[in-house]
C-alpha cells in the first residue's frame, strides 16, 4: 500500500495545532463547558413567550427591523431601522434584552461574569451564554417576537441629535441580513426581493444617510481614525487553515459601528444625567513623549519640518500644562498628515503603539479615542458582561430599585479578562499563521518597513499580510545598511525562521528594493 507522507505531514502538523490550541485554553483558564447548575437552569427555560412578558412593553413587532451581520453569526444583539420625516431622520435600535431571562447570581449569571465575554478565534467560538439563550431565546431571529430594550432618537442633518427614548418593548425583524449582502446593494444597487423586503430596503437607505451624518460628526469632533486591516485566517471545513487574506471594514461594517457608537454614547450621557452608577468604557489620551517618540521614529526629515509647519507648534502649546494630548482636533491632524505622507498602514501600525488601552472604571472619564465625553457597553449584551450589566441596571432603574455593587471589583475583573482573552486571541491567531508559513522558509518576499525598535526593524510582506523582524543582530546587515533603513522602504527578504514565544517571523534582509513597486 502505498502511503500518502505529504497529507500525513498536513495531518499531523493540524494535530499539533489542535494540541497547542488545548494547551493555551489551560493555561488561560478558560472553560468550553458551563457548570451543572448552569446547564440545569437554561434546560428549564421556556422556549416562547407567554402574553405576560408582553405586559409594560411597547410593541414594535410591525416595526421594520432588520438584522445586519457576519455570514455565520447566530446571536443576534442588535436590530435596526430608521425613516426620513421631512428634513430630520427618526431613529430606532433594538438591543437584546437578556437581562430578562439572565437574572443576577444565578448560576448563569455566575458563568457569564466569570467568563466576562464571548471569545471567537479561527472558526470557534467559547459563548459567554448557553446556546439557547445567546442563538435562540435572547437572539434578535427574523420573523419571531422577541423582547428587546429600544433606544429612539432624531437625528438632523447637522448630526445634531434630539428626542431620545429608551423603554422596554417588543420587536420582530423583517430580514437576517449580512453585511456582504448589504454591500453588495451599496455598490449595484441591486436587492433580491426574496432577501430583502421594500419597507426594509427604504429603511437601510436611510440608514446609510445617517450613518455618513454621524461618521461625519465623529471626524468633525476629532474621532481617531484609525483604519487598520484584520488578518483573517481562511479555514476549511475542518478548520484546518488555508490562507491569511487582509480584509477591511466596509461601508456596511461601518454603518453598524457608526449606529452602535451613537446608542452606546446615548445611554452613557442618560446614566450621567440620571446619576446612575455603572461602569463605563474609558479611554485616556497618549502622553506627549509617546507622541514625540512617534514622530522620531520615521527619522524623516522632510516628514518632521511638514508635521512642525502644519502642527507641531500648537501640540507644544497644547502640552506644555499636563504633558498630555488632549486636543483631538491636533491629534487627528497628525494621524492625517502622516497617512498623506507615507503608505497609510505604516503610521496607523505604528501609531497604535502610542496610545493607551481603553479600561472600565466607575468614573466617567470620556473615551479619546472615539472622542466622546460619555461612553459605555450596552449594544452587546449577548457577547459582553458589561453590556449585560448595564442592562440590568437600567431595568432597575425603571423599577425604581437601587442595588449596591462593588463597581470597582466587577470593572477590575472585566479589565483583567478583557486582557487575557486578547492575549489568548493573539496567541491563537499567530499560531495558524505559524502553521501557514513552516512550509515556506527559505522563501523570499517583498515587504515594506513598517516599524523600527532598538534590536531590529519590522516588515510586513506585500502579498501576505503578516509581519516579521529584521534583527539588528544578523549577518546580512551592515552598520551601513542598518543606518539607512527608513520607515517605508521596500525591502527583499528571506524568511528565515518562527519565534513563536515572541510571535513574530524572523526574516534575513536581502537587498533594498525600488519604492515604486510598492
Amino acid at each position: 500500500m502505498k502511503i500518502n507522507y505529504e497529507n500525513s505531514f498536513k495531518l499531523n502538523q493540524f494535530e499539533s495545532l489542535q494540541n497547542e490550541i488545548n494547551s493555551l485554553l489551560k493555561e488561560y483558564e478558560f472553560k468550553t463547558e458551563f457548570s451543572y447548575e448552569n446547564t440545569k437552569l437554561t434546560q428549564k427555560l421556556k422556549t416562547r413567550l407567554n402574553k405576560r412578558e408582553f405586559k409594560n412593553r411597547i410593541n414594535l413587532t410591525n416595526i421594520p427591523f432588520c438584522t445586519i451581520d457576519g455570514e455565520t453569526t447566530k446571536d443576534f444583539d442588535d436590530a435596526v431601522y430608521a425613516f426620513k420625516q421631512k428634513k430630520d431622520f427618526n431613529v430606532m435600535i433594538a438591543i437584546a434584552d437578556v437581562a430578562h431571562y439572565v437574572k443576577e447570581n444565578s448560576a448563569i449569571d455566575i458563568d457569564a461574569r466569570e467568563r466576562f465575554a464571548s471569545i471567537y478565534y479561527s472558526g470557534n467560538c467559547i459563548p459567554m451564554l448557553p446556546a439557547k439563550l445567546s442563538d435562540k431565546l435572547c437572539s434578535l431571529e427574523p420573523y419571531v417576537s422577541k423582547l428587546c430594550i429600544n433606544v429612539s432618537f432624531t437625528i438632523k442633518q447637522d448630526g445634531k441629535i434630539n428626542n431620545i427614548n429608551l423603554y422596554p418593548a417588543v420587536m420582530q425583524s423583517k430580514a437576517k441580513l449580512t453585511y456582504l449582502q448589504v454591500q453588495d446593494l451599496f455598490d449595484s444597487d441591486y436587492f433580491n426581493k426574496d432577501e430583502i423586503p421594500e419597507t426594509v430596503l427604504e429603511s437601510i437607505k436611510t440608514l446609510r444617510q445617517i450613518s455618513l451624518i454621524l461618521r461625519k460628526k465623529y471626524l468633525k469632533r476629532g474621532f481617531v481614525n484609525l483604519a487598520i486591516p484584520e488578518q483573517q485566517i481562511i479555514l476549511d471545513n475542518q478548520n484546518k487553515p488555508l490562507s491569511i487574506i487582509s480584509s477591511n471594514l466596509s461601508e456596511s461594517h461601518l454603518l453598524i459601528e457608526n449606529l452602535m457608537i451613537t446608542t452606546n454614547e446615548i445611554v452613557a450621557i442618560f446614566f450621567k444625567k440620571q446619576n446612575i452608577k455603572s461602569i463605563f468604557r474609558t479611554h485616556k489620551p497618549p502622553g506627549f513623549e509617546k507622541i514625540y517618540y512617534f514622530l522620531k521614529k520615521f527619522n524623516n526629515s522632510a516628514f518632521e519640518i511638514l508635521i512642525k509647519k502644519k502642527i507641531f507648534k500648537d501640540y507644544a502649546a497644547q502640552t506644555s500644562a499636563t504633558n498630555t494630548i488632549n486636543d483631538q482636533q491636533l491629534l487627528s491632524k497628525l494621524v492625517f498628515y502622516t497617512k498623506k505622507y507615507f503608505n497609510k498602514t505604516i503610521p496607523e501600525n505604528i501609531f497604535l503603539q502610542c496610545m493607551t488601552k481603553a479600561f472600565y472604571d466607575v468614573e466617567n472619564i470620556g473615551h479619546f479615542g472615539l472622542s466622546s465625553r460619555h461612553y459605555m457597553h450596552f449594544t452587546s449584551p449577548i457577547r459582553r458582561y458589561p453590556d449585560l450589566l448595564t442592562h440590568r441596571i437600567l431595568r432597575e432603574f425603571w423599577n425604581k430599585k437601587h442595588k449596591v455593587r462593588d463597581f470597582k471589583k466587577i470593572a477590575y475583573h472585566c479589565n483583567i479578562q478583557e486582557r487575557k482573552i486578547m492575549e489568548f486571541e493573539r496567541k491563537i491567531q499567530f499560531l495558524h499563521i505559524a502553521q501557514l508559513m513552516k512550509n515556506n522558509i527559505k522563501k523570499r518576499y517583498i515587504g515594506i518597513i513598517i516599524n523600527k525598535i532598538r534590536f531590529g526593524i519590522f516588515v510586513r510582506l506585500k502579498t501576505l499580510p503578516v509581519d516579521g523582524l529584521i534583527a539588528y543582530n544578523s549577518e546580512s546587515i551592515s552598520p551601513i545598511i542598518k543606518n539607512n533603513f527608513q520607515i517605508g522602504d521596500n525591502v527583499l527578504v528571506e524568511l528565515i525562521g518562527i519565534c513563536n514565544e515572541k510571535q513574530y517571523l524572523n526574516f534575513e534582509y536581502v537587498s533594498n528594493q525600488n519604492n515604486s513597486s510598492a
